[in-house]
């Protein structure tokens, strides 16, 4: 178990006949002291005792600061014991800064605090903006996706996701008008320019355009599932196609829908 040893500033204390620093009384040279009359003392004599005691205290603080700084050095230390040591510490140097470096040294801890509490509550506003975010436009799009029969809505928030912003929603002339919406933010070709240009949509315009897409994205829509794979919601060659599961009467009835989702084309006559 190691033992501590915690280091108090040195106390002078005066003997009889003796200055507050515990010396005997400097007498003005050539001026011998009378018997039975106390030393009379000029206010140079003054100036040299008192700087000769702040000159022994300050050594004393210097040296109590020495010996803190080398306790805190090692590394055997527990977390009580460095707290108190580095607490002793910064009563020692206190001691030993002017009146203008402690202002300056408490102006530096007050505004370090700042800083600290200001870290703080932007790490929260930050926190608390992005929980917002992600579960907005997480249940937009999973609103979307089961409103347009997805097989998996939930699928979709991995799809989309990261394409989709909360953004302030605005009016017919572009204003603000106070709330955040969940938008996406894609290039789109004008059909009369014919030059691509940033549109703004929903999630659920996003995911109604991805269902028309039926060669790419088809497949994760009730509705776009053929009859043939049992998934289907009449007898209408709606969706992908699994020719071995259509009956024979279904690819008649529909069979140029069905040639067209498998891509075949009429022969060409000579």
């Amino acid at each position: 178990m190691s033992m501590l040893f915690v280091l108090s500033p040195a106390m002078l204390i005066p003997r009889e006949g003796a200055d507050d620093d515990g010396l005997p009384p400097e007498l003005p040279p050539g001026a011998p002291p009378t018997p039975g009359k106390d030393p009379v003392f000029t206010q140079d004599d003054v100036n040299k005792i008192v700087g000769h005691r702040q000159k022994t205290l300050r050594t004393q603080y210097e040296s109590l600061e020495k010996n803190y700084q080398s306790l805190l050095e090692k590394t055997n230390l527990t977390e009580n014991e460095r707290s108190e040591l580095q607490s002793h510490l910064e009563q020692v140097q206190t001691q030993l800064r002017t009146k203008e470096q402690q202002i300056a040294v408490d102006s530096k801890r007050a505004s370090e605090a700042h800083q600290r509490e200001l870290k703080g509550a932007i790490e929260d506003r930050d926190r608390y903006q992005t929980l917002f975010t992600r579960s907005t436009v997480e249940r937009a799009i999973v609103d979307a996706a089961t409103k347009h029969e997805a097989f998996n809505p939930t699928q979709f928030v991995s799809l989309i996701g990261d394409k989709v912003r909360v953004l302030d929603e605005l009016d017919t002339d572009g204003n603000k008008t106070g709330r955040m919406i969940p938008v996406v933010e894609i290039d789109e070709k004008d059909a009369e320019t014919g030059l691509y240009v940033k549109v703004r949509k929903s999630p659920e315009e996003l995911i109604a355009s991805m269902k028309e897409d039926i060669p790419t994205w088809g497949n994760l829509f009730k509705s776009n599932v053929a009859r043939g794979i049992g998934e289907g919601r009449g007898a209408g060659a709606q969706g992908r196609l699994d020719p071995a599961k259509v009956s024979d009467a279904e690819y008649f009835a529909n069979r140029d829908l069905y040639q067209k989702q498998l891509g075949i084309r009429k022969r060409r006559s000579i």
